[in-house]
């Protein structure tokens, strides 16, 4: 018996997995000749492509072994997108342990807003104690502690405010959903 692969979990209408024939319930044995053996290294190796490549997959449907092309197109709720964007001298929040960006038309373009303005969390920066419980790449950053946030200088001027162990309290946006996350300065 096979002990590795990876199952398509789910395959979008009119993208490209479903117009080169990938069903639901696929096995990738291989992407690009390499062997697949969890969805993370699938994700890993797939995502190194640049948008636009063609990507070749190597599927197990019931006993029939198929080998397929996949155009790679950008992800659309991958929130890791952003993090190209960046960079640690101009977009680091060190208090927040995040690179962040401010909203512009380019991802005005990318992301559904819910409001005009805020500051996007691109990506992770550093581990830090309260990361779980606080701030995930993808979500924007509309107010702290009832403060409008909207830019990053405009962020960090309000974090140079609070004193250590003083609460924060943010208004977010994450997936679409608009929602409060609290907790403490470090």
């Amino acid at each position: 018996p096979q002990d590795w692969g990876v199952i398509l979990g789910d395959v979008f209408p009119q993208r490209p997995a479903q117009m080169a024939g990938l069903k639901v319930g696929d096995i990738v044995l291989t992407l690009d000749g390499k062997v697949m053996e969890n969805g993370r290294q699938f994700d890993v190796n797939l995502y190194r492509h640049a948008i636009g490549d063609q990507v070749t997959l190597v599927v197990l449907r019931g006993t029939d072994t198929l080998s397929v092309t996949v155009r790679v197109i950008e992800r659309e709720d991958d929130p890791e997108r952003f993090a190209d964007l960046v960079s640690s001298e101009h977009n680091l929040v060190p208090e927040l342990g995040i690179l962040a960006l401010d909203i512009d038309a380019k991802i005005a373009q990318m992301i559904p807003l819910r409001k005009q303005s805020g500051v996007l969390v691109a990506s992770r920066a550093i581990d830090i104690p309260y990361y779980q419980q606080g701030l995930l790449p993808g979500d924007i950053i509309y107010s702290l502690n009832n403060h409008p946030v909207t830019n990053l200088k405009g962020l960090r001027e309000l974090l140079a405010k609070l004193e250590v162990y003083q609460p924060m309290v943010f208004q977010i946006q994450r997936r679409n959903q608009l929602m409060y996350i609290s907790f403490e300065k470090q």
